[in-house]
């Protein structure tokens, strides 16, 4: 599939992702998923969250 205006691929390609926005929107669909009975994907969605900003969640 082709886009539509080649710039918004560009833009999409060279534009920064903040950190703290990409983990906000991981942790919004972990949410998401556990709320759909997901747990196995809710969990690895915060995983990857946690990831993004370098933050290690403690063992329980």
């Amino acid at each position: 599939m082709h886009p539509i205006n080649d710039n918004a691929g560009t833009i999409a390609r060279t534009a920064a992702i903040s950190p703290l926005l990409l983990s906000h929107q991981l942790l919004s669909l972990a949410e998401d998923a556990h709320r759909a009975g997901m747990p196995a994907s809710a969990a690895r969605l915060l995983r990857l969250a946690h990831s993004v900003c370098s933050d290690k969640p403690s063992r329980r």
